[in-house]
């Protein structure tokens, strides 16, 4: 795509354009937006580039601007020499204003753009992801392939995020609440959006009594995606786990294993060199009629094509038939014969084709258990249901006589809802209790911890990372499963509980993303707990 932009006459035209320009557009609208502000506030202009910091600082001088640079030790100014910078500015001597940065434990909605997922992380956390674990000093990298929600000034979307940055902390965190009960922990000079007399929004510190502009919104991004059970588990298991967790394919028999050996050396012999079936009878070892068979029901299922020449029958693979060849080879290199069964590791799995499932349906297994699931799960309603009910009434454990995923309900219409969301969300079994439903499964455990990653135990739960790209469909039914179980509708409003703070972060951008604004924020009387009003029928 890239070779295509560069060789459009138009971009080349006005690339020529853009360097041969003698001052950057940007500059001039700096100054015009100054200059309305001069003597009201003190300025901070960022830059990405130290080069831009030098002409920013020339161009304000001519237009009668007191500007200072601000640089780093890369530009060769000592720590003196940075603290005597900040004292000029504090004692007035040029007009610049400073903001630092949100604290490390606040939660972030991260896209990734390359798959188009998104989760809930730590700023922190994400922001150490990129530098080694025990990185303490002030660094900077450059990043791409994510963004986050953010506001612009004029509205709440994602943008990409070019730059993370890690540095000592220089002033005090203050936890900002607002009234409808939201907080967040900023530092003391954090700059938040107020607005002034005129309704316009300006930079503000964090104050007593101070209207603040909050997002309201969320962009609802609805994909239909599968998830791949293999993927998630190689990705998130711990190893000792994913050693006793295994592929099977559907209906993989020692006489299909025969099968699927013969195919392999006839199409590899067609491939390489022979194009005929008495050629291939002869240097691939298998009889005449074999060859015959094979022939005629590859053929049926136009994996190959024969043209007659003379007397011979002329055979050559279609473009099926190649792919066919590649799952044979992937499959003969990966597969081992354990305890009567045909089994593929997840570490060869993860290397499977894309294509695999056009010949052979795969399952996840695990190596004590009878229960299995497809690979690839498309998520639907049930399933989001299933997994509203797990968040708010549910609970997982894995010993070593059993692991199971329990739905804690007396009510027989719950249970009801409960056995009918896990038919058909997941297709597994369940056992029913007077005081609920449980799924005894150890791939169901998995399923829960690894793949959807709903929470272990109720400080841990949390909205399962898919739903935030789900179709709107699914993202109500997750909520009215959650609901089920830990909400309540009194006085005309909606009421949903819990003690696990990433949990109530994640059901409200669900519910922001569904155009529901009139929410807020309460902790509950239960210590740690938070409730959650919805004020909108």
């Amino acid at each position: 795509a890239r070779h295509r932009i560069f060789n459009d006459k138009r971009f080349v035209q006005g690339l020529r354009l853009c360097t041969t320009a003698s001052e950057h557009p940007k500059l001039a609208e700096l100054v015009r937006i100054l200059k309305m502000r001069k003597g009201k506030e003190k300025v901070l202009v960022f830059a990405q580039y130290r080069d831009q910091v030098k002409t920013m600082v020339e161009t304000l001088r001519k237009e009668g601007f007191s500007s200072e640079r601000f640089v780093g030790k890369k530009e060769g100014v000592t720590s003196e020499e940075q603290k005597r910078t900040i004292a000029r500015f504090a004692a007035g001597e040029f007009d610049v204003m400073c903001a630092t940065s949100v604290h490390p434990d606040e939660f972030i909605l991260i896209r990734n753009d390359i798959n188009d997922t998104i989760k809930i992380e730590k700023i922190g956390n994400f922001v150490n992801s990129f530098f080694e674990s025990n990185s303490k000093m002030t660094t900077s990298k450059k990043i791409d392939g994510y963004s986050v929600l953010s506001y612009d000034g004029e509205k709440v979307d994602f943008y990409q995020i070019t730059h993370v940055h890690k540095h000592k902390r220089r002033s005090k965190v203050v936890e900002i609440k607002t009234a409808s009960g939201f907080r967040t922990k900023v530092t003391e000079d954090h700059s938040l959006f107020s607005f002034d007399d005129k309704l316009d929004l300006i930079p503000a510190k964090p104050d007593n009594g101070l209207f603040v502009k909050l997002a309201i919104s969320a962009p609802n991004i609805e994909l239909e995606r599968e998830i791949d059970v293999v993927n998630e588990l190689v990705k998130n298991a711990p190893k000792n786990i994913s050693n006793s967790i295994y592929v099977s394919l559907e209906g993989l028999t020692q006489a299909k294993i025969r099968i699927y050996s013969t195919d392999r050396k006839f199409l590899f012999a067609i491939r390489e060199k022979d194009k005929h079936m008495e050629g291939i009878a002869q240097n691939a070892s298998i009889d005449k009629s074999t060859v015959a068979d094979a022939a005629k029901r590859l053929e049926s299922k136009k994996l190959i094509k024969t043209a007659t020449t003379g007397r011979y029958k002329i055979l050559s693979i279609t473009e099926s038939g190649k792919r066919y060849l590649a799952f044979l080879e992937w499959l003969f290199d990966s597969y081992c014969y354990r305890k009567m069964k045909y089994r593929i590791p997840l570490k060869k799995a993860i290397k499977a084709p894309p294509f695999v499932n056009e010949f052979c349906k795969q399952f996840v297994e695990v190596s004590y258990g009878k229960a299995k699931i497809p690979r690839f799960i498309k998520p639907n309603e049930a399933l989001a249901e299933f997994l509203g009910l797990y968040v708010s009434e549910g609970s997982t454990r894995k010993t070593k006589s059993t692991s199971d995923v329990f739905l804690a309900a007396r009510d027989k219409q719950m249970q009801k809802k409960m056995r009918k969301s896990v038919a058909n969300g997941l297709g597994l079994k369940t056992r029913t209790c007077w005081h609920g439903v449980a799924i005894e499964a150890q791939i169901a455990h998995y399923l829960i911890k690894y793949v959807f990653r709903g929470g272990v135990g109720a400080y841990n739960k949390e909205v399962p990372d898919y739903l935030f790209s789900a179709p709107s469909e699914q993202k109500w039914k997750f909520l009215e499963g959650y609901c089920a179980g830990d909400g309540c509708v009194r006085d005309k409003r909606i009421i949903f509980t819990s003690v696990s703070e990433k949990l109530m972060f994640g059901l409200i951008v669900l519910l922001r993303q569904l155009n529901i604004r009139k929410i807020s924020l309460i902790k509950g009387k239960i210590k740690s707990a938070y409730d959650v009003h919805i004020s909108e029928s």
